[in-house]
């Protein structure tokens, strides 16, 4: 389960923003900070830096309060750096806004990098990042990692509170979106490098995720439409 911690220096809306149940769904351990005085979280970069670590939602606040351009660059290479599954599912070279590109790397790492302190769970979570392409069937997985398939399929979602099979479509879909925006591949290729053969499928799975086809979400937002 990840961790959060909220601070806000209105109490009301701190206790909206706590109720909020984005928080269970996400299954995040949601913790709230009312303070008069928001400016003791300093916005240093290694603050930022330890916030992201932590997938704590107070590096969202962080990163809003902070306007050092030059740090944010930075801190979005380290994270690269530490994360280096990162550069399979968001674009190093991305036009997005700084900030905006480590508001997506955060919500990445917080969606297909779940805190465990299972360390078989945890070697499971680096495979199947390291390899979204590859043989991800739950049976093989568990010999490549000398795990009982049983044994990953119940202690999985008992640690991420999702399937072992749902964690994989997660990991393979937010692939197919890098994909999809990075390159030329056509869409029926993507789907068959990450092992969906039937692309029916694979759009069905993809739209429910990301709220449009693969075809649409290909298409810049600044696409000039003209008829």
């Amino acid at each position: 389960m990840n961790k959060a911690v909220v601070i806000a220096e209105n109490e009301a809306v701190l206790q909206e923003i706590l109720s909020q149940p984005f928080w269970k769904e996400k299954n995040i351990a949601v913790q709230g900070i009312y303070t008069d005085n928001t400016d003791k979280y300093t916005e240093e970069e290694k603050t930022l830096e330890e916030l992201f670590d932590a997938q704590d939602t107070g590096f969202l606040y962080m990163l809003e309060k902070t306007d050092d351009i030059s740090a944010i660059k930075t801190l979005k290479n380290n994270i690269f750096e530490k994360y280096m599954w990162l550069s399979l599912y968001a674009d190093k070279k991305s036009l997005l806004p700084p900030k905006k590109m480590l508001e997506n790397m955060f919500e990445l790492v917080c969606e297909l990098s779940p805190f465990t302190t299972n360390d078989k769970i945890a070697k499971v979570i680096a495979y199947v990042l390291a390899s979204p392409e590859g043989d991800l069937r739950q049976t093989s997985v568990a010999e490549s990692l000398y795990i009982n398939s049983s044994y990953l399929s119940t202690v999985f979602t008992a640690n991420i509170n999702i399937r072992f099979v749902d964690y994989v479509n997660n990991v393979r879909l937010r692939r197919a979106a890098m994909l999809l925006t990075s390159t030329d591949l056509k869409i029926a290729d993507i789907a068959d490098r990450l092992e969906y053969r039937d692309i029916s499928y694979f759009s069905k799975l993809f739209k429910k995720k990301f709220g449009m086809t693969p075809s649409l979400y290909r298409i810049p937002d600044n696409y000039n439409y003209q008829i």
